[in-house]
């Protein structure tokens, strides 16, 4: 049997190297193999995401509909055709992949009206929501002792800041049991009511009804 090697993460975890021919993952085995695997189009599709994200993702959208809060997906996988799309938009600073091609994140629409609520701040409950389920959330990436440049208020993903190296270069995937607030050394999940740390220079007040109107910043979706 072929040995499985392992990566020493930042905190001295180490993290089981699942990309290759003797083992295969959501990512090679879903993902690449179907047709919207090369799709410009936008991908809403919650049978497109891990399926470990995939069941914290449907968590997340039922706690909220018990807070009165109708979360819709807006965008599960996103092909690399579709990322540069953005990028040549200006709507996005990474030219290539990003958690969502690889099926490990989720934007999520807060639709308590007609029409998608584009405020950032209405999202906050998010943050609890998605912390429980086991996700990052974009509002503070898994740090929320920490204020915050850029917030992707209605993101969510699978995968710490400091591992997304290893999966966009294809050398590391999630498995089931990888706990990304674990990772970070998390030790208590932050409550709805938390407050949440802003730098006062720069308030990212907006969340994005649709990926083709936001123009986004950030380096971590």
């Amino acid at each position: 049997m072929r040995k499985k090697t392992t990566s020493r993460g930042k905190r001295g975890v180490n993290l089981p190297h699942v990309f290759g021919a003797a083992s295969g993952n959501f990512y090679q085995d879903v993902l690449k193999k179907s047709p919207i695997f090369t799709s410009p189009q936008a991908c809403h599709d919650l049978e497109m995401l891990e399926p470990v994200t995939r069941d914290a993702v449907k968590q997340v959208i039922a706690e909220a509909a018990k807070l009165n809060h109708k979360l819709v997906p807006v965008e599960t996988y996103r092909s690399q055709a579709r990322q540069a799309y953005f990028f040549r938009k200006g709507l996005t600073k990474i030219p290539t992949v990003g958690c969502h091609h690889f099926g490990l994140a989720c934007d999520l629409a807060l639709m308590d009206t007609s029409e998608p609520d584009p405020v950032g701040e209405h999202y906050a409950f998010m943050r609890h929501l998605a912390e429980t389920a086991g996700l990052i959330s974009g509002i503070d990436w898994g740090r929320p002792n920490l204020p915050h440049k850029f917030r992707d208020w209605d993101h969510v993903q699978r995968v710490t800041v400091d591992d997304q190296r290893q999966l966009f270069a294809e050398t590391w995937y999630p498995d089931v049991n990888y706990r990304p607030l674990q990772r970070l050394g998390r030790t208590r999940i932050t409550e709805i009511n938390d407050p949440i740390l802003i730098q006062p220079q720069r308030r990212m007040g907006a969340a994005h009804p649709t990926h083709d109107t936001l123009a986004h910043t950030g380096c971590c979706w």
